[in-house]
């Protein structure tokens, strides 16, 4: 059976603080203390992973213009990133995983966490 050969892979844990501006329609999430932790074949967490605490990723999700948070952010010299989580984690930690649609964000971003992260050449 398919559902009995899954094993978990990779986690990823994060603290999220949610804004809403009710008079915008507008809210903003800030994800903090992310962690990416790497699970062995047989399902059981590694003592190796990688975690960027002092970031923070925010996503702004608007109905359809720009929100007072954008506007904020732009002027604090903020501009929009593309990232997703997951396959940002996946690719710091397996090497043999295809980084190119997140390679800016890793190297621009995430560039000292991509040279220590031993653990991609143990995942390859």
């Amino acid at each position: 059976m398919i559902a009995e050969a899954l094993v978990p892979v990779m986690d990823s844990t994060y603290s999220r603080t949610t804004l809403h501006l009710p008079h915008d329609e507008a809210r903003a999430t800030f994800d903090t203390q992310l962690t990416w932790d790497l699970f062995g074949p047989d399902g059981k967490r590694l003592e190796q992973g990688v975690s960027v605490s002092h970031l923070n990723v925010v996503e702004t999700k608007n109905p359809s213009t720009a929100s007072p948070t954008d506007r904020l952010l732009w002027h604090q010299g903020h501009r929009p990133a593309r990232i997703s989580k997951y396959a940002t984690g996946m690719a710091l930690l397996y090497a043999n995983l295809p980084t190119n649609r997140w390679n800016r964000t890793i190297k621009r971003d995430l560039g000292r966490y991509w040279r220590q992260a031993q653990s991609r050449q143990l995942a390859a």
